[in-house]
């Protein structure tokens, strides 16, 4: 009898203990869900975009100038165009076929270089961090022993060093390219107007990509991602294609293999030098039905340079000054989401009597800072804490 209820005990015992593990665990993963479900949204544009809802329509300031998200935890002030630019730019932020930060920069880059627009909340930010850059920069210059006696070259990747360290003096560090931001800034922002009526952004964008090396022939099969683009960079004149470059052109773009491959019935040894093989192939009198079996000419595209009337175009400071607007967009996008985002969140818990700010992985030493308060009362911080800040607030669990 006493071993019977001395088996029930234990029993009993371990049912208890099996009862208890569960809850608690069930708890932890009631706990971590809760949480999960308040974090992992804050990464995802697709989810941001499906999940929060608008942040006012498009206000006039008193100095002509435009709010784009009015009711955002990070307005954004617009200057320099009419309200139908600043609409059309709101409507394709909000636009929700769009997955990828990429693709939202893409999207409205076309408006910020045909408008010229401007961003109060960006050039606020370049007119107070910008000469600190530049003044920790000569000062580093002067107090480098090895500047002054340097080479070229040598000064180059001092300078890249120097950068860095500028760069790390700053305490708010939007996320974005800084040196560009700081450093690409166009004296004259419509230098590419002409180019941009003529071309429009889609044949530029690919144009300036590759027109560094304006010679090379390049491969560009039917399963390339741009195949189409390099085909209107033909159409409308920047580009031209297959027989259209010189055969010398061609074949110097081929290896000694493929070169003794087109002659390779004509000659006892193969050719040892391009030079001597090239020279040979274009004397032949059917040397485009030779090459014909050894390359595809649909598939080769050589860029142009500009048309005469553009000769007066800095390609260069276009390139730079597109790079910078890059910079600009993103920042826009990523601010514009991440305020909209954040007042979402904020209506969503709104009765929240504690608040936390989730840094960024790479958060600047500002934000890193401030992410280490609880915050209390139904007013949380404003969160995105500066320009191009990738911070985001949660409600503060226990």
């Amino acid at each position: 009898m006493g071993i019977i209820i001395l088996f029930v005990i234990v029993i009993l015992f371990f049912g208890i203990l099996i009862r208890r593990i569960v809850s608690q665990r069930e708890r932890e993963e009631q706990s971590y869900t809760e949480s999960s479900s308040v974090s992992s949204r804050y990464y995802s544009l697709r989810e941001v975009l499906e999940e929060t809802k608008g942040v006012g329509k498009v206000t006039p300031t008193e100095d002509g100038g435009w709010i784009l998200n009015p009711k955002s935890t990070f307005p954004l002030t617009i200057y320099g165009v009419d309200r139908d630019v600043v609409e059309e730019l709101k409507q394709r932020l909000d636009k929700e076929e769009y997955e990828s930060w990429h693709a939202k920069v893409k999207s409205i880059m076309p408006i910020l270089l045909r408008s010229n627009l401007r961003c109060k909340e960006i050039e606020d930010y370049i007119k107070e961090f910008k000469p600190r850059y530049i003044k920790k920069i000569e000062e580093l210059k002067k107090s480098s022993p090895e500047w002054q006696e340097a080479s070229e070259k040598d000064r180059e990747d001092l300078l890249a060093e120097f950068r860095i360290k500028a760069l790390e003096s700053i305490e708010v560090r939007p996320h974005c390219n800084l040196t560009i931001l700081f450093e690409y800034e166009p004296e004259d922002i419509t230098i590419d107007d002409a180019l941009l009526d003529r071309y429009g952004f889609d044949a530029l964008d690919l144009y300036f990509r590759y027109v560094d090396n304006l010679d090379r022939v390049r491969v560009i099969p039917i399963t390339h991602r741009e195949r189409k683009k390099f085909e209107k960079l033909v159409e409308v004149g920047l580009a031209r294609r297959g027989l259209d470059i010189p055969m010398e052109k061609i074949l110097e773009m081929l290896k000694l293999k493929e070169l003794n491959e087109i002659v390779s019935d004509l000659v006892e040894k193969p050719f040892t030098r391009k030079t001597k093989a090239i020279e040979f192939i274009l004397g032949l009198p059917d040397v485009k039905e030779r090459v014909g079996k050894v390359v595809a000419f649909r598939e080769l595209f050589e860029l142009q340079p500009l048309p005469s009337e553009f000769s007066h175009v800095d390609v260069e400071k276009v390139k730079r000054m597109w790079r910078y607007f890059r910079e600009v967009a993103f920042l826009i996008a990523h601010t514009y989401l991440m305020g909209k985002l954040t007042a979402a969140n904020i209506r969503q818990y709104g009765e929240t009597q504690a608040w936390e700010i989730c840094p960024a992985m790479d958060a600047c030493p500002y934000c890193q800072k401030m992410v280490k308060k609880v915050y209390y009362g139904k007013e949380p911080p404003k969160v995105p804490l500066h320009i191009g800040c990738r911070c985001t607030l949660l409600p503060k669990i226990e």
